[in-house]
C-alpha cells in the first residue's frame, strides 16, 4: 500500500476512531491504530510481538484491531456491498454468524447491463463466453472454540471476475458443511435459482445454434447446475493465492472466535478490492509477475505460489461427488462442443491432448 493510499484511509477512518484526550493521558493517535491493524493483517504477528512494536499492551492493540476492522468494514461498504446476515439450514447455528457481500470494486454488478461487462471481459481474457465469474471456497483455520474439541474452520466463499476483482463473498458457515450446503443457502445461490440476480439473457455460444444462460465456473466440488457449470479456474485460485500473500494473518490458525474471525476475513476482502482498484497500490499489491500466466498453452505460476507452500489456513475444502442436473449436462456439452470448434478452439489446445 501506498503512503496515498495510507493518508487515504485514515482520513476516511480517522474521526471514528479517535479517542479524546484527557488531562490525565493521551489517547493513541488515529494514525498508530490504523498502523497496527494493516501490520496485524500483513504480517500475522501475535499481539505480544506488536506490542513490542508498537509499545501497546496485547490487550489493548486486540481492541483496537477489532475496532478499525469494524470501521474499515463500514467505511469500505463500497468495495463489496453487504447484503445481509442471514443464512438459513444448517449451515450456521447461534454462535456463528453469516456475512455475504456482494459488488464488484467501483460498480456493484445489480443489473444485465453490468454482469455483461464482466461476461466480456471474460470472454477477452479467457476465451470464455457468457461467463460471469470464477466461484470458490477455503477454509479459513481458526482457534477452536471452547468444548468443539479438534480443528475448527469457517468457510470463505468468493466469485470473482476477470481482473480478479471480488464481486461477492459468503463469511463465516462453519467448515464442516459441505461446498453445496454452503452454496446452497447462500443468497447468490437462491438469486440464480429464482432468477433475480438480473442476468443477461440466454445468448447463443458463437456460431451455435442454442441460447446458452450465463455461467459460473467451478471446480467440481460444487454441485453442477444450469448456472454453475464445473470447471476450476485459475483466476479465483489467484484470488486466494494473493490474499494469503499479503494478509498473512491468512495463512496460519487465527486466534479469535468465530465472529472476530469472520470480522478480520471481511476486512482483508474489503482491502483486497480496494488495493486492486487502486491506482496509486494496485501494481505494489499485486505487481508485474504476481498472477499465473499462459503463453502458448504453457502456464507459468505466479510469484504468490512461492508464498503459499506451507500455509496452515485457507485450506482447500475437501471434494465430494455431487449429483449433476440434466439441463446442467446438456449446458456442460454445448460449452465442449464450441470449444472444439474452430470459432472457439485456441490454436495450441491439441498440443496439450489427453
Amino acid at each position: 500500500m501506498t503512503s496515498a493510499d495510507f493518508e487515504y484511509l485514515l482520513n476516511l477512518i480517522g474521526p471514528s476512531i479517535s479517542k479524546q484526550e484527557t488531562h490525565l493521558r493521551k489517547s493513541i493517535p488515529a494514525r498508530e491504530r490504523l498502523a497496527v491493524t494493516l501490520r496485524f493483517l500483513a504480517s500475522g504477528d501475535g499481539y505480544q510481538s506488536l506490542s513490542y512494536l508498537f509499545k501497546m499492551s496485547p490487550q489493548v492493540i486486540l481492541l483496537i484491531i477489532i475496532e478499525v476492522c469494524e470501521t474499515l468494514k463500514t467505511k469500505l461498504s463500497d468495495q463489496v456491498k453487504l447484503l445481509n446476515g442471514a443464512c438459513g439450514g444448517d449451515t450456521c447455528d447461534e454462535r456463528l454468524g453469516v456475512e455475504e457481500l456482494d459488488g464488484d470494486g467501483c460498480d456493484t454488478p445489480r443489473t444485465s447491463g453490468e454482469w455483461q461487462k464482466i461476461a466480456d471481459v471474460y470472454e477477452k481474457k479467457w476465451n470464455f463466453p457468457n461467463c460471469i465469474g470464477a466461484l470458490n471456497r477455503k477454509h479459513v483455520v481458526i482457534l477452536s472454540p471452547i468444548n468443539s474439541g479438534g480443528t475448527f474452520s469457517i468457510v470463505l466463499m468468493v466469485l470473482c471476475d476477470a481482473d480478479y476483482n471480488i464481486t461477492y463473498a459468503n463469511i463465516g458457515s462453519q467448515g464442516r458443511i459441505s461446498d453445496g450446503g454452503v452454496f446452497r443457502n447462500c443468497t447468490l445461490s437462491k438469486k440464480l435459482k429464482n432468477g433475480t440476480l438480473n442476468l443477461p439473457i440466454p445468448k447463443c455460444l458463437p456460431q451455435k445454434l442454442k441460447p446458452i444462460p450465463y455461467v459460473i465456473v467451478a471446480d467440481n466440488a460444487f454441485p453442477l447446475q444450469e448456472n454453475l457449470l464445473s470447471r476450476a479456474r485459475r483466476t479465483v485460485e489467484n484470488v486466494f493465492g494473493i490474499m494469503s500473500a499479503v494478509f498473512r494473518i491468512l495463512r496460519k490458525p487465527i486466534l479469535l472466535n468465530p465472529n472476530k474471525t469472520r470480522l478480520v476475513t471481511e476486512c482483508c476482502v474489503l482491502l483486497h478490492n480496494f488495493l486492486r482498484r487502486s491506482k496509486e497500490s494496485k501494481n505494489m499489491y499485486t505487481p508485474p509477475g504476481t498472477f499465473d500466466m499462459e503463453q502458448n498453452g504453457q502456464i507459468f505460476n505466479g510469484s504468490w505460489r512461492n508464498e503459499c507452500e506451507k500455509q496452515t489456513s485457507l485450506l482447500s475444502m475437501e471434494k465430494r461427488g455431487i449429483k449433476t442436473s440434466i439441463t446442467a449436462k446438456d449446458i456442460g456439452q454445448e460449452f465442449a462442443e464450441y470449444f472444439i470448434m474452430t470459432t472457439g478452439k485456441l490454436e495450441w489446445q491439441d498440443n496439450y491432448q489427453f
